[in-house]
């Protein structure tokens, strides 16, 4: 979904689980249910405290991000479970603690999103854009830039 709101973003649904490597899925899990940015500025997947409180995550390591405004900083990481409707689940062992734009509680970089296909289209000045993993082919409107179209 593009939200000109969040100055020209997509964002989109998602369930935010506990992952825990090793443990079975468990139908049970408490899910957090909010809005996901995607981002390809991010080299990492980030998540808010609100996330970390609601479902009681435990921490899994440390990492060292740097953002916009401040270079070095240590925070914490944590195993996480995306489901972006009903066919795609992520596993993420490094989710970072971070801020985020409010009413946005994850935001997914690069770290996902190298994992499949990522595409931005404006068809008739919709713009749209969508996620599969895995990478199914290479998609270059220079090399090919006919590709499906009706000329």
């Amino acid at each position: 979904m593009y939200d000109e709101h969040f100055t020209g973003v997509f964002h989109s649904p998602i369930d935010i689980s506990p992952f825990i490597p090793g443990q079975l899925p468990d139908q049970n899990i408490i899910k957090f249910n909010t809005s996901v940015i995607w981002d390809t500025g991010a080299s990492s997947t980030v998540i808010t405290q609100e996330v970390v409180n609601e479902l009681k995550l435990k921490q899994t390591g440390v990492e060292i991000v740097n953002t916009a405004r401040e270079t070095g900083i240590v925070t914490p990481s944590f195993g996480i479970e995306l489901s972006c409707g009903t066919n795609l689940r992520l596993f993420i062992l490094r989710a970072v603690l971070g801020k985020i734009k409010s009413g946005i509680d994850c935001l997914i970089g690069m770290d996902v999103i190298r994992m499949g296909d990522f595409s931005i289209t404006n068809y008739e000045s919709q713009p749209c854009m969508s996620f599969r993993i895995p990478s199914k082919h290479r998609i270059d409107y220079v090399v090919n830039p006919h590709i499906n179209s009706n000329e």
